[in-house]
């Protein structure tokens, strides 16, 4: 394997936050029409991949797994510690039902594709179909744990994970080019128009006049990211034990 460029944990956070940072900041100030249907996020993602391809970052680094275990979940505390959960439920209404029968459809779907596709398959697959729907379920971490429940072998896992992330590649432009047909979308499924209103009425109720941060509001959101992140794992821990304790054949 060829040696990289750039190798060290903090030169590889470099380069990540540097990709970051340029597509987020080429978008502010060209305002391309290109990035109406495909987001910076996108080019976000596919950068490091392509960055790795030559030569410049390593495939495999203690920075990605510290990225997925540590930032990823203190990232998600920032983004919904202004949530208000009640409204968002009220706004959704039906919405939430739909999550919902789409988590039942994957499961759902997993053992119907294994059923059609079974017989040109090994005898152990339907335990990459299980870890796979975990992940599109739950994400990455939820596939590691419906993987080891299922005691599924590794080259089943591998291909799951394959699987997973040609899905995942193909999907995520999709789905992030999907809001520029919201308009039309909401026109064929025939949403009402007071629920649009109910929802817009909403977003702006979130606008609120800007102003300069404090190195207090840092340290407060710090502390409340890296606290509940810290309290979480322990958490989840308990509540998997007591669900295996009181379901043992789960």
């Amino acid at each position: 394997m060829p040696d990289v460029l750039i190798s060290s944990p903090g030169g590889v956070i470099a380069v990540l936050c540097a990709v970051a940072a340029f597509w987020f900041f080429v978008e502010q100030k060209t305002e391309w029409k290109m990035f109406q249907y495909m987001p910076p996020l996108l080019f976000i993602y596919a950068t490091p991949v392509f960055l790795n391809n030559l030569d410049v970052i390593p495939a495999s680094s203690e920075v990605y797994s510290g990225l997925s275990k540590f930032a990823l979940p203190v990232f998600i505390v920032l983004m919904l510690i202004k949530v208000d959960v009640p409204a968002a439920i009220r706004i959704m209404g039906k919405g939430v039902l739909v999550m919902l029968m789409g988590s039942a459809g994957v499961v759902v779907g997993a053992v119907v594709s294994y059923v059609i596709v079974h017989r040109w398959l090994a005898p152990d697959a339907w335990t990459g179909f299980g870890a796979l729907a975990g992940s599109w379920i739950g994400g990455t971490g939820n596939m590691a744990a419906t993987a080891e429940m299922l005691a599924t072998p590794p080259e089943q896992f591998g291909l799951a994970v394959l699987a997973d992330n040609v899905i995942y590649i193909v999907w995520l432009p999709i789905l992030l080019a999907s809001k520029n047909f919201a308009d039309r979308f909401n026109k064929w499924a025939n949403v009402p128009e007071d629920r649009i209103r109910m929802m817009d009425s909403a977003a702006a109720l979130m606008i609120e006049e800007e102003k300069a941060p404090h190195m207090r509001d840092y340290i407060y959101l710090a502390a409340i990211a890296i606290g509940v992140t810290w309290i979480s794992a322990p958490l989840a821990r308990v509540f998997f034990n007591a669900m295996m304790t009181s379901a043992p054949g789960l």
